[in-house]
């Protein structure tokens, strides 16, 4: 009759849920127990090469806080070094923008004169004798004070 044959597929949708959850947990407890032994490898690695980094270190920096600031000055120099790849990376492979500020290049800015002390080649040419600005590749800090006539 129909109500058996809705009780059967009422069952096989129960069953099947069940077989969903059970897939669901098992694909759960892999990714933690590969995480896991994912986490303890790269645990072991560390771990390692700072032992190493102190033993090769022991005879010529026997201080241990001296040997311990060498490896934080090499561990924050490695990371910066691997954020720059990863950033050059990102800016190479993608249509990014990179704009530039006079602080990024650590230029100084001579207001005196008029024009800048530093000229590279992203900067345009000095203000003309009228006091207009030529066109920038990269914008100014702030506006130049144009000489009086």
């Amino acid at each position: 009759s129909e109500t058996d044959v809705e009780r059967a597929k009422l069952n096989a949708s129960v069953l099947l849920e069940l077989t969903r959850k059970q897939l669901v947990t098992a694909k759960a407890e892999n990714d933690r127990v590969t995480a896991l032994g994912s986490g303890e490898a790269q645990g072991v690695r560390l771990a390692t090469g700072v032992s190493r980094f102190f033993d090769e270190l022991n005879e010529t920096l026997p201080d241990d806080a001296a040997r311990l600031a060498l490896f934080q000055y090499f561990s924050s120099q490695e990371a910066t070094t691997m954020q720059l790849n990863l950033t050059t990376g990102n800016l190479g492979s993608g249509s990014a923008n990179l704009y530039l500020t006079p602080q990024d290049l650590n230029l100084r800015l001579d207001a005196r004169g008029g024009g800048a002390t530093t000229t590279p080649a992203l900067w345009a040419a000095a203000p003309s004798a009228a006091g207009a600005a030529a066109p920038s590749a990269v914008p100014s800090a702030a506006p130049s004070a144009a000489p009086a006539a």
